[in-house]
């Protein structure tokens, strides 16, 4: 049984913009890898229509490309984001494309409202003393209405703000 507890965050003016920073780059990184992924398998389409396919089957981008380039080209906001958010934003636009091929609808683009929430996968943060550290965000004040009893790092994922 999988449980979710949401704590009430209070960040200050300057974390709040980091967190809409954080939200806004990720969101940007997914639209993007969405669009690449989209494109090639266009050109996928075009080119088994031409038949020009010397190797025998199509090419398609995968999210372990997308995450090495994504460490070799960061613009300047990727760069000030925690680098496993970024990459969880590649991994959640490679299950869309998964689940569009299990038969699920078309990935779609997301707006500011469809997209609201990042993960840090595996580290990068800690609760301590009422504050919720975030790499490259800081320590926020955050309110623990109960006891978290975490038995390893995947219990706690999510920051929704």
């Amino acid at each position: 049984m999988i449980k979710t507890y949401m704590f009430r965050i209070y960040p200050n003016k300057n974390q709040e913009f980091i967190l809409n920073r954080t939200l806004s780059t990720c969101r940007h990184l997914y639209n993007n890898s969405l669009a690449e992924r989209k494109k090639q398998a266009e050109l996928n389409r075009l080119k088994k229509s031409f038949d020009v396919f010397p190797w025998g089957k199509p090419e398609w981008i995968n999210k372990y490309d997308q995450m090495l380039d994504l460490t070799a080209t960061k613009t300047e906001y990727q760069k000030e984001v925690y680098g496993q958010v970024l990459q969880d934003a590649i991994k959640r636009s490679d299950k869309s494309m998964t689940n569009f091929f299990k038969g699920f609808g078309y990935p779609r683009f997301k707006g500011r409202n469809r997209y609201n929430s990042f993960t840090y996968p595996q580290n990068g943060f800690s609760i301590k003393d009422g504050k919720l550290h975030l790499s490259k965000i800081g320590n926020i004040k955050i309110i623990l209405h109960r006891e978290i009893v975490v038995l390893s790092w995947e219990e706690i994922k999510c920051l929704q703000y």
